[in-house]
């Protein structure tokens, strides 16, 4: 899965020879604080309200304003990519461009939320299941022997390492609605099981998703 495939439309650039009160307009209407702005297909900056508010001359062409260059990434690049700059940034919205830099749209946040999600089974019926562990002690292949163990099979894994420490956490979809079996055995093999959600609704799962993916700090 590359930018490419998560592109939309839905939000359209403005020009350099856009005024800066139609820029707000735009923004005030999409219910966002910034937007891409292109000249001849090639992307100038992404522009935010709080540029606007700086520059103070809201009828003054947005190509008349001290522009910043604007992040973005490729419409090549894999969708981890994506992550580490929103991550980086914490926008909401970042601009693809193609390898001859031109605009192709934008990837929106809760776009990139709504794929993850997906990826991550976050809809499927099962358990969720959080164990905290130190990184050596890691081993996928011996949780996943654990797991089959009991017929449940892992439909998604998320590690969170956080930096200078020892520890990480690890949060498993399993396809088993009731995880009681699954986690007697891990704490059976001195798995420290730090939560678990039995029978999860979507609603929930993808609250408990987004949460973690605060967690994560993206």
């Amino acid at each position: 899965m590359t930018a490419a495939d998560l592109l939309s439309n839905d939000i359209m650039p403005l020009s350099v020879n856009d005024s800066c009160r139609n820029a707000l307009d735009s923004m005030n209407d999409l219910r966002i604080s910034c937007i891409p702005v292109v000249d001849d297909r090639k992307l100038i900056t992404l522009l935010s309200d709080n540029d606007i508010y700086r520059y103070d001359d809201l009828d003054g062409k947005i190509g008349d304003m001290k522009l910043n260059v604007a992040p973005f990434v490729y419409d090549n690049q894999h969708v981890f990519d994506v992550l580490k700059m929103f991550k980086m940034y914490h926008l909401p919205l970042l601009p693809v461009i193609d390898r001859f830099d031109n605009y192709l749209g934008v990837i929106t946040f809760s776009g990139l939320i709504d794929y993850m999600a997906d990826v991550l089974s976050v809809s499927e019926p099962g358990a969720l299941i959080m164990i905290e562990m130190g990184v050596n002690d890691y081993s996928l292949g011996e949780i996943a022997r654990l797991m089959e163990e009991n017929n449940a099979k892992i439909l998604s894994l998320m590690l969170c390492n956080k930096t200078e420490s020892s520890r990480i956490t690890i949060c498993i979809k399993i396809n088993l609605i009731d995880a009681s079996a699954v986690i007697q055995t891990l704490r059976r093999f001195d798995y420290n099981v730090s939560g678990s959600f039995d029978n999860v609704g979507n609603d929930d799962l993808r609250e408990r998703f987004e949460s973690f993916m605060k967690f994560l700090d993206i």
